[in-house]
């Protein structure tokens, strides 16, 4: 995933991937090799944590892409839930709403050091390629 998360942000293309975290010290917690990436290319990968109490007690997790494919957990630890690389209703409701709470959620830097200050694991992550806005991760095209 990191690896495909490089690719994309490195492509060239003025991608901005956002990520939505309910817990800013879980990704360190978890040394988690995209705080890494996200350092390198502090202005592709961006943070926000959400600030909602609604927002934090979201227990789903899901992506959607510009190409109409989309993945939904309802509860986001878990692995199950439905994915269909074809839905373009589904992936614009999913991005409408991540887009909703990002507006919501406050910015939050990485520390060149490799802590966050202010995060429980991504809710979500959206990757906006200029005017096209992607879901939460990017299928790396």
């Amino acid at each position: 995933m990191v690896d495909a998360l490089r690719r994309f942000g490195t492509s060239g293309r003025g991608v901005e991937v956002y990520f939505l975290l309910q817990d800013v010290a879980a990704p360190q917690r978890a040394h988690a090799p995209l705080l890494t990436l996200a350092q390198r290319l502090p202005s592709i990968f961006l943070f926000r944590e959400v600030d909602d109490p609604v927002d934090r007690a979201y227990p789903s997790a899901y992506l959607a892409n510009d190409a109409g494919g989309c993945d939904f957990r309802t509860l986001g630890h878990r692995f199950d839930g439905e994915a269909d690389l074809h839905a373009p209703g589904r992936a614009r409701q999913l991005r409408m709403a991540f887009m909703a709470v990002l507006e919501r959620a406050r910015p939050v830097s990485i520390p060149r050091a490799g802590h966050l200050s202010g995060v429980r694991a991504p809710m979500a992550c959206s990757t906006h390629c200029g005017e096209t806005t992607k879901g939460l991760w990017p299928s790396g095209s």
